[in-house]
């Protein structure tokens, strides 16, 4: 079960104003904690409210509550209220006349308004909402993605499926007219990046979720890419849409698809069990419910030896690859899996053979 990982380092945002954190990245899956910290920073308190002073409280408050990435995050929140506050909520009169950088706001007495939409967010967090929705937006390889609830947050390790699939297509494959279908877009991280890498293609991107297909036509505007992505709202079944089945066949299929364990469900951090979208996590039983159905999709999208490229969980490549072989009849061979950063058989890649 690895969709809960959500961050393996500092976002860059943070990183160059505030420097590298020394805090741990560790995820308590046991621990449920309930609301937060009553305490709110008050502006009228004795000592100066500048952002550092903030930075300082909500820390300490949501270290107590068990937070993951507690230092982190407060960081990425004050920042990004300081990145879109006027200068008018920095109460330092000779702001107004010059340039201040983000560090110098760090420093500065701030406005109660700037106090209180801080501690809003501060305060969401210590419920464990996730970071990204709070903040907004969220960066995936090049991309700054917009992010809102209940859309399915992009995690760091699809960064290495969208690698081996560029690595794959500019090593064996001519790709001036390449095209692909992405299943379960979410918030269109995949499909814009492969997009933005093969500036030639044309893909059709779909998702159950009708918040993840305006999610993915925004981000997709935000990119200028949609001339070239046709984004759709289907939960695959058994049967397959016309919209699909009249398309010209595709060079390959990705997914990042719902494969944790229904069993498992129960184990997910709250940042994930509370507030995404469960439709996007639960592949059932085995977690291989949307795989297979998809497996069974080859055969009316794919080009003869086009790919199907998946992200999974690390027991799920052993299981594909015995499903195939006493399955010949689909036509679709095993041909390798790949590791994430902590070396777990994570990315799975098929190959339809009629």
């Amino acid at each position: 079960m690895q969709k809960p990982c959500f961050s393996r380092t500092l976002c860059r945002r943070c990183y160059f104003i505030f420097g590298r954190s020394n805090h741990k990245n560790v995820y308590p899956s046991t621990l449920l904690l309930g609301g937060a910290d009553n305490r709110l920073f008050n502006s009228n308190e004795s000592h100066p409210c500048t952002p550092k002073s903030l930075i300082q409280h909500w820390t300490a408050i949501l270290k107590s509550k068990f937070v993951p990435d507690y230092e982190h995050d407060v960081k990425a929140i004050v920042l990004h209220a300081l990145k879109r506050t006027a200068s008018d909520h920095i109460l330092d009169e000779g702001i107004h006349n010059r340039n201040v950088s983000l560090h110098e706001k760090y420093e500065q007495l701030i406005s109660v308004d700037l106090i209180s939409e801080i501690n809003n967010l501060c305060n969401k967090r210590a419920n464990r909402m996730p970071l990204q929705y709070l903040i907004g937006e969220w960066d995936f390889r090049d991309l700054t993605l917009n992010m809102a609830p209940p859309v399915f947050i992009p995690r760091p390790e699809t960064e290495v499926l969208v690698d081996k699939i560029k690595d794959y297509q500019l090593t064996n494959m001519n790709n001036d007219n390449m095209s692909f279908l992405e299943i379960g877009c979410g918030s269109g991280a995949i499909s814009l990046s492969l997009l933005r890498e093969f500036p030639k293609a044309f893909a059709v991107a779909i998702d159950s979720s009708n918040e993840a297909v305006k999610l993915t036509i925004e981000n997709c505007k935000r990119y200028h890419c949609d001339d070239r992505l046709r984004v759709y709202q289907h939960r695959l079944g058994t049967t397959y849409p016309e919209f699909l089945l009249s398309l010209p066949k595709c060079d390959f299929i990705v997914s990042n698809p719902p494969y944790i364990f229904t069993g498992d469900m129960d184990k997910l951090q709250p940042e994930i069990s509370r507030y995404e979208d469960h439709s996007a996590l639960d592949g059932g039983i085995d977690g291989l419910d949307v795989i297979k159905r998809i497996i069974h999709l080859a055969k009316f999208v794919l080009k003869p030896s086009g790919m199907i490229w998946f992200e999974t969980d690390s027991k799920h490549p052993e299981m594909i690859k015995n499903l195939l072989e006493n399955q010949p009849k689909m036509n679709v061979k095993y041909i390798t899996s790949f590791t994430d950063f902590n070396e777990r058989p994570r990315f799975v890649q098929l190959c339809y053979k009629p």
